[in-house]
């Protein structure tokens, strides 16, 4: 009898001392690991995106719900795409056919001024859809959350809500990595 609490006595102590352990390192003194963190940043909360009218009827209406489907990697580009924003969008193209099967869950879109001229937007990789609209809108809600640096990557997703940015700067691998590990995640087809 008493050989036998003294198993289960080992037993739970074996069981419940990496528990208690972990437990510690996580609360206790803050250890979080050097696992991979995610390069964008999130918005907290994330920000159902309004209904905003298109200023030029000949493109396509620029609502809450042509955000909604798929996940999308949206630029603005005030006065039109110029060198760095086109190799943000080549970029961008780079980690949709990186994502093989689910290239297809993911589309760009950039936001232009309705008054910029069509030769600013000539010339886009025929899988970015454009979207002609007053931009200070866009610019206002952007600035809100301190994501307004011009080249930064806005990530919406398929219920078109505003859920993380990217600065500029990052690298289509980057870019790759957070999206392969998002798509993952949400198990959505």
């Amino acid at each position: 009898m008493n050989r036998g609490r003294a198993m289960l006595a080992g037993l739970l102590v074996l069981f419940a001392l990496p528990l208690m352990a972990a437990y510690g390192l996580y609360y206790g003194i803050g250890w979080r690991g050097n696992g991979d963190a995610a390069v964008g940043s999130l918005v907290r909360p994330i920000v159902a995106l309004s209904t905003i009218t298109a200023g030029d009827t000949a493109h396509p209406a620029m609502r809450a719900d042509v955000f909604q489907g798929r996940w999308t990697l949206l630029q603005i580009a005030a006065d039109g795409c110029q060198a760095a924003c086109r190799q943000r969008l080549a970029a961008g193209r780079a980690v949709r056919g990186l994502l093989h099967v689910d290239a297809a869950r993911v589309r760009q879109a950039l936001i232009v001024g309705d008054n910029t001229p069509g030769a600013a937007v000539s010339g886009l990789q025929p899988d970015v859809t454009v979207y002609r609209t007053k931009v200070e809108d866009w610019q206002r809600l952007f600035a809100s959350r301190h994501a307004d640096v011009p080249g930064t990557i806005y990530l919406i997703d398929p219920e078109a809500r505003w859920m993380a940015f990217y600065p500029p700067s990052i690298g289509a691998d980057a870019l790759h990595r957070d999206l392969k590990r998002l798509l993952a995640l949400s198990g959505q087809p």
